[in-house]
């Protein structure tokens, strides 16, 4: 079996489930999944609050949300597996409690990488370099 390591970093899904997986490590794995526009302390606080989320037994949803008007903007939700359901249909509209990772896509670096946690991040909020081009 090969893997397309290409489009695994072309789909913002795979990288926040990648980014996921690492904040655990104490290896500092994750941080190169993160904008280079975050310092040291903005690194780890990003890390503590997704660890944060993940412990409440959160998880990826399977598709990315893309901003208005800003493909190189990708929102994936974390929820309970059990949740999830609930929030497919309208993540503003859930009962259950979302977070969202903000990711970017970074041409220069040719993958997505995550911004923050928490809510919707406004595109115009966040570094973008490739302005509503992205895979």
């Amino acid at each position: 079996m090969t893997v397309d390591v290409d489009g695994l970093l072309r789909d913002p899904v795979a990288i926040a489930a990648v980014f996921c997986e690492l904040v655990d490590a104490d290896d500092g794995r994750a941080q190169q999944w993160v904008t280079p526009e975050l310092s040291g302390p903005e690194v780890e606080a990003l890390i503590l609050g997704v660890r944060a989320v993940l412990a409440g037994g959160a998880w990826p949803l399977s598709r990315a949300r893309r901003a208005t008007m800003a493909s190189d903007v990708a929102y994936v939700v974390l929820t309970a597996p059990e949740a999830a359901a609930a929030v497919v249909p309208s993540v503003a509209g859930s009962l259950v409690e979302v977070h969202v990772l903000s990711l970017v896509w970074r041409p220069e670096l040719g993958c997505w990488r995550v911004h923050g946690v928490g809510g919707f991040v406004h595109p115009d909020a966040l570094p973008r370099t490739s302005h509503d081009e992205a895979p």
